[in-house]
């Protein structure tokens, strides 16, 4: 057999391109950044660090407009009306699979006299319903009864 032709090998040989690319390149740290990516929020979120099951309804003031009182984890009150979006936005992938990551938010729908109403519409899917989350606010028997006899609240503290 005849010998093999001498391979001029070059730096661009080695450089990594999308025809080009390097079998033992780890690609998890390039997954674990696409998974952290930040999304530019369009619109004002109260609350937007904490998920709605961390939140506590503390207060409702019923009129024109009407007012909710939460709490985050942390006791920090958030004043929320009719309209407003609450808490951590929930990422839905929309368009297949080369569709594009959407966050949605939960928006106060309705504040009645012993909850709140929160709404979260999938703008990719108008056709399904909405889902829909009460919160409702805890009463002061019922605060008394859980913290047992002889206790009374006086202002929201024991």
């Amino acid at each position: 057999m005849p010998p093999l032709p001498k391979r001029d090998f070059q730096e661009r040989d080695f450089a990594e391109s999308d025809i080009n690319r390097d079998p033992f390149r780890s690609f998890a740290a390039d997954l674990a950044a696409q998974s952290k990516r930040t999304f530019q929020v369009q619109r004002k979120v109260l609350v937007d660090r904490y998920a709605l099951e961390e939140l506590r309804l503390a207060g409702i003031v019923t009129g024109s407009p009407s007012r909710a009182l939460l709490l985050d984890p942390t006791g920090l009150g958030w004043v929320a009306k009719v309209g407003d979006f609450v808490g951590k936005p929930e990422i839905v992938h929309s368009g297949g699979p080369t569709g594009a990551d959407v966050p949605i938010n939960w928006r106060v729908d309705r504040i009645r006299v012993g909850d709140i109403v929160l709404v979260r519409e999938d703008p990719s899917h108008p056709e399904i319903a909405p889902a829909t989350r009460v919160i409702a606010l805890r009463v002061v028997e019922e605060a008394v009864a859980n913290r047992g006899p002889g206790m009374t609240m006086v202002g929201g503290q024991p």
